[in-house]
């Protein structure tokens, strides 16, 4: 059984002196697993290092798990989030491997930016 994902109507700006990525505008709302992403919401797709790019684009089919992930960022809390990441590259039917590996990236950041933003915080304290 496939899922029907719908058509994701997006503007690319392309990258610039200010912004280093790739982003995309969406001209319409977006909606896929429950979640409605608003026209305007900009996303840079799946944030990928460019050295896995052969691998993992950061554009491809779990594009509509990518930008739901970057809209729920804005919504709820990152496990929320990240959880439901996983369960729409579930539902979108990508390959457990990639799946475990970019759910696992989106995780790793995350305690990544938490010790980062301690250690800012422990230094900027004295």
């Amino acid at each position: 059984m496939s899922v029907q994902v719908p058509a994701i109507k997006a503007i690319i700006i392309l990258p610039s002196e200010q912004n280093e990525r790739t982003l995309y505008l969406l001209l319409e709302d977006f909606t896929f697993n429950g979640i409605t992403v608003p026209k305007g919401f900009v996303t840079d797709g799946a944030t990928i290092p460019r050295i896995f790019w052969p691998i993992l684009p950061p554009v491809d089919k779990y594009m509509p798990a990518a930008i739901v992930h970057d809209y729920m960022l804005t919504q709820t809390s990152r496990r929320e989030a990240d959880t439901l990441f996983n369960d729409t590259l579930k539902l979108l039917r990508i390959k457990r491997y990639r799946r475990w590996s970019m759910y696992g990236a989106v995780r790793l950041y995350a305690h990544w930016k938490k010790l980062v933003t301690k250690v800012k915080g422990l230094y900027s304290s004295k």
